[in-house]
């Protein structure tokens, strides 16, 4: 019961944070694949451009992978890329949440 309340209190103080951030906008200029781009978003500065970078990082790695690509194949490329890796990450915290949830089981029922 101890760890539901902390987690509700958690969750409480993230949607908090959501709701400050979900009020502002930050308008950042970023560079990809060598084009300038103003993206404008809820985000710090700091979280846009570093999704910037990464985005253009994996462009990269594909074009020096496969230069007869052209730059649309190269995004959907990247678009495939990035979601694998979410989908991946998603499954993970899936399992540690389960791990977690079965943890905080046995500690209850053993108190």
């Amino acid at each position: 019961m101890k760890e539901f309340a902390i987690l509700q209190r958690i969750k409480i103080i993230v949607e908090a944070e959501r709701e400050r951030i979900m009020s502002r906008k930050n308008r950042v200029k970023v560079n990809i694949s060598g084009e300038e781009f103003y993206i404008k978003g809820n985000s710090s500065v700091e979280h846009i451009k570093k999704v910037a970078e990464y985005v253009d990082l994996i462009l990269e790695e594909i074009t020096k992978s496969y230069p007869n690509l052209s730059s649309r194949k190269v995004a959907l490329l990247a678009a495939l890329n990035l979601t694998d890796e979410l989908f991946k990450l998603e499954e993970q915290y899936n399992e540690l949440l389960e791990k977690y949830k079965k943890l905080v089981g046995k500690e209850n029922k053993e108190a």
